[in-house]
């Protein structure tokens, strides 16, 4: 399995934000294919976000980006339309998503500490607790880009990551490619019945996210040569601008044509 596994996480971000540009584009100019393709792209995003999360260097600085771009995002596109309903970019739900699995890699860390001091991992469990109703009610209150199970996807991929120096050895077994991606499925299973359960009969468009498990099981677990840090808080909302010039002038276009 190992022989096969040659995609790192740029290529996986890199294939992620082809199947985005390929959605959007399906959005724009109502190609309904291509809509069923782009949902392959926010497993893989959410998948290469938990291991992001994993392996920064700085918590802080990494939320900072994701809540930072959300909100200047969020702030163009409420512009642009006059209003918004939504906090329709999916920074800011990523950015909950790091609270979530910083907040669990903590809680973690007090029950698998050498001096563990039951008051502190009571409070620690508590405060994950409190953050996971915390980003329900948020989801639903300011209707969050992919939901409250969108939020949820990267925290099941994190489950198994060590915490500290004496993480037991169960939890050291539990940390496998393989069982990440299963939890990546259930993530996806989950995504779906919510979107279902907001948007009847879309299920079975939703259910085509399950072809992402497979550039998942090509992943080896590797970064890269190049570093791509910063490429997707600038792709992001520099694609939807240049399709929406696109859109804008081929309507201007129409109309031209209808005088």
């Amino acid at each position: 399995m190992k022989k096969i596994a040659f995609l790192n996480r740029n290529a996986i971000k890199l294939l992620a934000a082809l199947f985005m540009t390929l959605d959007h584009i399906g959005l724009f100019f109502d190609i309904s294919v291509l809509r069923y393709v782009g949902r392959l792209a926010f497993p893989l995003f959410a998948f290469v976000m938990a291991e992001g999360c994993r392996y920064t260097k700085s918590k802080t600085h990494h939320f900072a980006l994701l809540f930072g771009f959300g909100v200047l995002f969020q702030t163009v596109y409420t512009l642009a339309l006059g209003h918004s309903a939504s906090l329709y970019n999916v920074f800011l739900t990523f950015s909950v998503s790091a609270v979530l699995i910083y907040v669990l890699d903590y809680a973690k860390a007090c029950s698998f500490a050498k001096e563990k001091k039951p008051f502190e991992i009571a409070v620690a469990w508590l405060f994950f607790a409190a953050a996971i109703l915390s980003a329900y009610t948020l989801s639903t209150l300011l209707h969050f880009d992919y939901l409250f199970c969108g939020m949820l996807f990267p925290l099941l991929v994190s489950l198994p990551n060590p915490a500290g120096e004496h993480t037991p050895a169960w939890l050291l077994k539990l940390d496998k490619k393989w069982i990440r991606i299963c939890l990546a499925a259930v993530g996806m299973l989950l995504l779906a019945i919510e979107i279902e359960q907001r948007q009847p009969g879309s299920f079975v468009l939703q259910c085509f996210a399950f072809f992402a498990l497979v550039p998942l099981a090509l992943y080896n677990g590797k970064k890269g040569k190049r570093s791509l840090k910063y490429f997707f808080y600038f792709f992001y909302p520099l694609h939807m601008v240049f399709l929406w010039a696109i859109y804008m002038l081929i309507e201007i276009a129409k109309l031209l044509a209808l005088h």
